[in-house]
């Protein structure tokens, strides 16, 4: 089955505007929507409006009722992995069990410098979420849940209420460098690759691989895709619908159906999209019209 998200606008937006996609999404019939884990924006304009992933999270969850929701992704290195699971357990709890939970290794290092969080080497950022996963994931199942590693001791802890969601909410991790690929193969229930302009075919082949040297089947993994959707015409839409450009779902709402069934046939079968300009709300509505319709 193929399942639709949508990346919520945050960069310089109110609650307000957050809110009405959000509501909107699942009007429309999307499966889930999500938010980026940030604390300030990481692209233009440092100083605009950045509202906290997990605080916005859980209010957005309050004002919907049936569609699912995470964080793309949450950073390990930016809260404990114990205080991170019972976070996570209580937003599950009080939608019901709605969650889906999204990690990473985390990656802009002017936010930790800014925050006063340590930017250790990639290869330690990799194994720091190595172990906060599988804390979360034995605090989720187990009471009383004790865990010594190299870089986290949790000992005796409780997490109750436990996940509505049995065993626990699904764990998304995203990311596309050969060592989160190969923890992504052993651990994760949803890959994520987002925004990749270049190189998607290479790392599904890799993936495919390490999920086979992990002792699973590739097809248990279930492969998401982030990326850019434009309803655009004219020239935008060639230029931006080229087959090297993997970042973007654009054109016509044929030519993004056309965009997604290949990206299906590669091994992907959830999308979550990042619509994008002041047409947002509309070009939601056509492509839950005219493209979720077709899958």
């Amino acid at each position: 089955m193929v399942r639709f998200g949508v990346l919520l606008p945050q960069d310089g937006k109110t609650y307000k505007e957050i809110a009405e996609t959000a509501k909107a999404a699942e009007t429309l019939g999307f499966n889930s929507f999500w938010i980026f884990d940030h604390f300030m924006p990481f692209t233009f304009g440092k100083k605009k409006d950045y509202l906290e992933s997990w605080t916005t999270l859980s209010s957005l969850a309050s004002e919907t009722d049936t569609i699912r929701l995470g964080i793309l992704v949450s950073c390990a290195s930016y809260r404990n992995p114990a205080l991170l699971a019972k976070m996570a357990s209580t937003v599950d709890v009080l939608t019901n069990g709605r969650l889906e939970f999204g990690i990473g290794a985390g990656w802009y290092r002017e936010e930790y410098e800014a925050y006063g969080f340590p930017f250790p080497k990639a290869g330690i950022r990799v194994a720091q979420l190595r172990e906060a996963v599988d804390i979360i994931r034995g605090m989720w199942t187990t009471t009383p849940f004790t865990f010594e590693g190299r870089y986290y001791v949790v000992k005796d802890a409780i997490c109750e209420p436990k996940p509505i969601q049995r065993p626990h909410p699904l764990i998304l991790i995203g990311g596309s460098k050969l060592r989160m690929l190969k923890l992504i193969a052993e651990e994760a229930d949803i890959a994520n690759f987002g925004f990749k302009i270049f190189g998607l075919n290479k790392i599904l082949k890799t993936i495919d691989n390490l999920c086979r040297d992990a002792g699973r089947a590739p097809s248990t993994l279930v492969k998401s895709y982030t990326g850019v959707c434009l309803i655009a015409k004219g020239a935008l839409q060639v230029i931006l619908g080229t087959p090297h450009l993997d970042v973007f779902i654009a054109g016509s709402p044929t030519r993004c159906a056309d965009k997604i069934d290949k990206l299906v046939m590669k091994g992907f079968t959830y999308f979550i999209l990042h619509f994008i300009g002041r047409g947002r709300l509309k070009a939601m509505e056509t492509f839950a019209k005219e493209v979720i319709s077709v899958f």
